[in-house]
């Protein structure tokens, strides 16, 4: 499963080769962007602020030269009404103030006229009196004309004050203002009428708005070159970036970046600077790396030479194992054959013991009963010799156990380093695995498995000892046994070769023969309880056979297990392996 997700992982994250990448041409750059960010807003601006200003200064000198010809006409009343006392009248055909004429006044109007290029009108009602306005047509002064249905109505008749921006008057248009005349006691009795051309006021307005519009048109070409020099600086220092950028994604990673990016104290200057501690630091993780890579697969091929090295010791081990499991079958059966015989040694002895009786009940048969006596003896000293053999291979097979037994321990110490080994292997390749971070969690992963691989091995290995350790155990106090067996057995020679001598005593004397048979008869239940221990004996060394062959197939099945270990391990090594070489190849995209 670690090494599918591996795989996984890795043709999902595959890196680009090199030649993939490719710069698209932009249709609009950065600098054009950055000039039309700055160049738009601008424009519309200016071109916003031309229309307000228009607007305002059209409505601003208009509302002003109303208001000069609104103060032109209180004054030009005011000027009347000290003049001369009285009310106005006409007399003759002219305008009176009292007893001034007004009408004398027109070479004053018209010199006012003449340095202000405002006319000036003084009405009777709805007729000017005096005034220095001339018709277009003739050059005549316009005294006597009327004025307007529509001012006569408001000034005359309601009594306020009229003004407009587009009066024509004599089929000129003007900016005018009319204010009703009043005589002392508040009548309106006429007009006063002040004027100016409107061709002159709007070629003012018309004059400062070009010199507006001159002026805006001059910010904007010279912010436009600030705009265009900045945005033309950012675009080269931006396509440097990018230079260094699209280097570093065709894995190149000796690029070096432009000082002059380095020094600039903006933005710019900071992407570069952490573009150039980028480049450093992908350098030193792909060192690292490649480093990790090359060890990883030493590290690899050695678990892999361990793992064969074990497999080789596990199949010693499990051949050793095939013949400790023989021997104990080969003693069990010996064991059950030299029971059979202390059983038949019983079986003599209590013969032996019923012979004695009846040599006691009588002393006629003794002759034919200590010859009887006598061969019995002689198949009992057979038996008893047999009986030795039989106890000198069961100790010889107790010893090749033992041996087996020490070979095992031995071999189980070699997977015990060799698990201690592995283990202190795996945990390299984890410190290797974190050391390589984002790229390195998949051999953690691996090393993991090896960590709990090595883990079973030795706890295998442990409970090989402990079985080992047993079986030593057992054999040595077979052994001790086995000593004792064959003290008595000696013992038991030396009484039997005793008992003949007395049954030759016996054919030399008769008379002797009671105390020979009591003498033997002593000796026969000495001979009994020695078969009783040996009866025991056989019995321990029947159950020390089944429990060593209980531990042969336990330590057969242990080395099962052990061998399927061995086989996920050199697979684990394997897989191991193969990841280094893949990440090696993946290595050769970046160049150093």
């Amino acid at each position: 499963m670690g090494k599918r997700t591996m795989e996984h992982k890795i043709r999902e994250g595959r890196w680009l080769k090199k030649g993939t990448v490719q710069r698209k041409k932009a249709k609009f750059g950065i600098m054009m962007k950055i000039v039309a960010i700055g160049f738009i807003p601008m424009l519309i601006l200016a071109v916003s602020e031309a229309a307000f200003s228009s607007r305002t200064i059209r409505k601003g000198m208009r509302d002003e030269a109303i208001k000069r010809l609104e103060d032109i006409t209180v004054g030009l009343e005011e000027a009347l009404n000290v003049s001369a006392e009285g009310d106005y009248h006409v007399e003759g055909g002219e305008l009176y103030k009292g007893e001034r004429s007004i009408s004398n006044d027109l070479h004053a109007f018209q010199a006012f006229a003449d340095f202000s290029d405002i006319d000036l009108t003084v009405c009777w009602g709805d007729t000017r009196m005096v005034t220095t306005l001339l018709d277009h047509d003739t050059g005549e002064n316009m005294a006597g004309t009327k004025v307007s249905e529509t001012v006569a109505k408001i000034v005359l008749q309601d009594g306020f004050e009229f003004t407009d921006i587009g009066m024509i008057i004599n089929g000129e248009p003007y900016f005018c203002c009319y204010r009703p005349l009043k005589n002392s006691d508040g009548s309106v009795v006429g007009m006063v009428f002040a004027g100016e051309h409107s061709n002159g006021i709007e070629e003012y307005i018309d004059k400062q708005l070009v010199q507006i519009t001159v002026l805006n048109i001059a910010i904007i070409l010279l912010a436009s070159v600030v705009i265009y020099y900045f945005s033309r600086t950012l675009a080269k220092a931006i396509r440097k970036e990018e230079e260094v950028l699209r280097q570093l994604a065709e894995g190149s990673l000796n690029v070096e970046v432009d000082q002059k990016l380095l020094g600039r104290r903006d933005e710019l200057g900071g992407i570069a600077l952490a573009l150039q501690d980028l480049v450093q630091k992908l350098s030193t993780i792909i060192k690292h790396i490649q480093q990790s890579s090359g060890e990883l697969m030493e590290s690899g091929q050695s678990l892999d030479e361990m793992a064969e090295r074990v497999n080789e010791n596990a199949t010693e081990i499990s051949r050793a194992v095939e013949e400790i499991s023989s021997g104990a079958a080969t003693q069990s059966e010996e064991i059950e054959t030299a029971s059979g015989q202390i059983m038949d040694m019983g079986s003599v002895i209590e013969s032996i013991v019923k012979d004695v009786g009846q040599l006691n009940d009588t002393s006629k048969t003794m002759k034919e009963a200590g010859d009887t006596s006598a061969e019995i003896m002689k198949g009992l000293a057979a038996s008893t010799d047999r009986t030795n053999e039989a106890i000198q291979k069961i100790g010889a097979q107790v010893y090749a156990t033992n041996e087996s037994a020490q070979k095992i321990r031995a071999a189980v110490d070699i997977i015990s380093s060799i698990a201690s080994q592995t283990s202190l292997l795996s945990l390299n390749a984890s410190i290797e695995a974190a050391r390589a971070g984002e790229f390195g969690k998949g051999f953690a992963v691996v090393a993991s498995e090896i960590q709990k691989l090595a883990d079973e091995s030795s706890n295998s290995a442990q409970t090989i000892t402990d079985v080992i350790n047993s079986l030593l155990e057992d054999s040595e106090m077979t052994v001790e046994i086995m000593k004792e067996v064959e003290e008595i057995i000696i013992d038991q020679r030396e009484k039997l070769v005793a008992t003949q001598s007395h049954f030759v005593e016996v054919e030399t004397g008769i008379n002797n023969s009671r105390e020979g048979a009591s003498m033997i008869e002593q000796r026969t239940h000495v001979c009994d309880e020695s078969r009783k221990t040996v009866v025991e004996v056989i019995s321990n060394l029947s159950a020390l056979s089944q429990e060593n062959a209980a531990s042969a197939q336990q330590t057969t099945a242990s080395m099962e297990e052990l061998n399927d270990t061995i086989q996920l391990l050199a697979g684990a090594a394997n897989s191991l392996r193969n990841m280094s070489d893949r990440m090696e190849e993946e290595m050769k995209f970046f160049k150093l």
